[in-house]
C-alpha cells in the first residue's frame, strides 16, 4: 500500500460516515493534522524548503486496522523515510537514511538520545526473542507497517534480521509515548543529521530554541564559514562536522555545567579556534611540529591517535583534543602532564562531551 494522504482520508472518511463513527473521524483526523502539519513541517526545514519540501512525500502506506493508519513521509532525493503509527501504547517510530549514516555516527545518535532520556535499545532478553518474528520488540508494535521499515533498535549493531537492518544500515525503530515525544525525537534525529552534514552542511533551524548545544558563558569569536575552510586547507584536515556545526555557531565560551568528575578538574574555557592558545597547542597536536609532540608521540601511537584539534583546557593544566583523522576521528581525548598514563579517553563525540560535564 502507498497512498498520498488526501486519498486515503478521502476513501476512510467515505467508509466512516455514519454517526457512530464520529470519535473516530475526529481522532485519525487529529493524528493527520499533527503528521501534516508538525511532522512534515519539520522535514521542511531540514531539507531547507518551504512550505513543504519538492519531492517529500506523505503517505499512508499500510493499517494495523481501518483505524490505524501506518504514515510514512518520504524525501527520496535525499534518501530519507519516516514511518509511523499510533496506537494504544503509544506510537511506534520507523527510521531510515539508506547509505549514509555509519556505526560511529550512529553511536553518537544514541548517546544523544539516551542523554534526554529515550530508550533505543533492547530493554529485556526477552524482547530479542519477540523481535525474531519481526512483528514487536519491547514496546514497538509492527502491525501495518512494511516489512523493511521493522527495524531493530539503534544501539544493537548486533541484531540484524535477514534483511541486514539493523544499526550499520541507517535503520532503526522506537516506541515514543506521545505525540510531544514523537515531535522532540524527530526534531532531534534532523538536527543530528544536519550536524553530520547529511542535508547540506548547515546545522537545521526548525526549532523554536535559538540553539541546540549547551548554554556558554563568556565573549565569543565569530567565525565565517570562509574562515573555517581556509582553517581546514591549512591543516589538511576537515574537521568532524558535528564540530563544525559547533565553532560556526558558538566558538568557545565557558559551558555553565563544566566538570570533569574522573578527572577533578573543571574545563577552564572552550577555546575558540583562532586563540592564541589554540593556535600554540595546534602546532603541537594537529600540526606535530614541537617538543611537546616529540615528548609526546609515543603515547599518541599507543593509543593510535591522529592528528588532534585543542578545544578546551581545564583547571588541572590538562588540555582537550578532538581527533580530527583515523579511526578514531570525531573522539574526545584529555592529554596531560601525568607520567604514567598522559592520555585518557573522555567521549565518543563533542556532543556527548559537553552532555558528561558535570556541575
Amino acid at each position: 500500500m502507498r497512498i498520498p494522504i488526501e486519498a486515503w482520508w478521502h476513501k476512510f472518511s467515505a467508509a466512516h460516515r455514519e454517526p457512530v463513527h464520529a470519535d473516530l473521524l475526529r481522532s485519525v483526523q487529529t493524528e493527520i493534522g499533527f503528521v501534516r502539519d508538525r511532522l512534515l513541517g519539520l522535514v521542511a526545514r531540514a531539507l531547507d524548503a518551504a512550505p513543504y519540501p519538492t519531492g517529500a512525500e506523505l503517505l499512508v502506506v499500510g493499517e494495523a486496522s481501518p483505524a490505524a493508519p501506518v504514515f510514512a513521509i518520504e524525501a527520496l532525493d535525499h534518501r530519507l523515510a519516516l514511518v509511523f503509527r499510533s496506537g494504544g501504547a503509544g506510537w511506534t517510530l520507523s527510521f531510515s537514511h539508506l547509505g549514509k549514516f555509519d556505526a560511529r555516527e550512529f553511536a553518537m545518535l544514541g548517546e544523544t538520545f539516551a542523554a534526554v532520556g529515550f530508550e533505543t535499545t533492547w530493554k529485556y532478553d526477552s524482547d530479542r526473542k519477540r523481535w525474531t518474528d519481526e512483528r514487536s520488540w519491547g514496546d514497538c508494535d509492527f502491525a501495518g507497517f512494511p516489512r523493511d521499515y521493522r527495524c531493530a533498535p539503534l544501539a544493537a549493531p548486533d541484531c540484524v534480521d535477514g534483511h541486514g537492518i539493523g544499526r550499520d544500515d541507517g535503520r532503526f525503530s522506537i516506541a515514543l509515548a506521545d505525540e510531544c515525544e514523537v515531535y522532540t525525537f524527530v526534531w532531534l534525529l534532523l538536527d543530528r543529521a544536519t550536524q553530520f552534514g547529511y542535508f547540506g552542511r548547515t546545522p537545521f533551524s526548525g526549532h523554536p530554541a535559538a540553539s541546540s548545544w549547551p548554554r556558554l558563558q563568556g565573549p565569543r569569536a565569530t567565525v565565517s564559514e570562509a574562515q573555517l575552510e581556509a582553517f581546514e586547507r591549512g591543516c589538511g584536515h576537515d574537521l568532524p562536522l558535528e564540530y563544525r556545526a559547533f565553532v560556526l555557531e558558538q566558538n568557545g565560551g565557558v559551558p555553565a555545567h563544566c566538570k570533569l568528575a574522573e578527572h577533578d578538574a573543571l574545563v577552564a574555557s572552550l577555546l575558540p579556534l583562532f586563540s592564541p592558545m589554540a593556535s600554540a597547542l595546534n602546532a603541537a597536536f594537529l600540526h606535530r611540529s614541537t617538543e611537546l609532540w616529540r615528548e609526546l608521540a609515543p603515547a599518541f601511537e599507543r593509543n593510535g591517535l591522529g592528528p588532534c584539534l585543542a578545544a578546551a583546557h581545564d583547571t588541572k593544566d590538562g588540555i582537550i583534543l578532538l581527533v580530527v583523522a583515523g579511526a578514531k576521528r570525531g573522539e574526545i581525548w584529555r592529554v596531560s602532564a601525568e607520567a604514567t598514563k598522559p592520555l585518557a579517553f573522555l567521549a565518543r563525540s563533542w556532543r556527548a562531551f559537553l552532555a558528561s560535564l558535570q556541575s
